[in-house]
């Protein structure tokens, strides 16, 4: 069996995110949240600090594209 191939194209990146680890849809699709565990310190890497992840609240517009709400939304 050979895989399909999908072809995807960006449409927008959201730069305020150092590791997001995952992103679910409001039941009514108007609102996504995105989890990011991790934060950059710049040089070294990522690193896990503790109290340091949030989930950011983004609204998602009728064509797709997501504007942030409240990066903090719940920390």
């Amino acid at each position: 069996m050979e895989p399909t191939k999908v072809v995807g194209v960006v449409t927008q990146e959201i730069a305020e995110f150092d590791n997001p680890e995952g992103s679910k849809f409001s039941a009514d699709g108007k609102s996504l949240y995105i989890s990011n565990a991790a934060v950059w310190d710049g040089c070294e890497g990522f690193a896990f600090v503790e109290g340091g992840g949030y989930i950011s609240k983004l609204s998602v517009a009728a064509d797709g594209k997501v504007a942030m709400v409240k990066k903090d939304f719940i920390t």
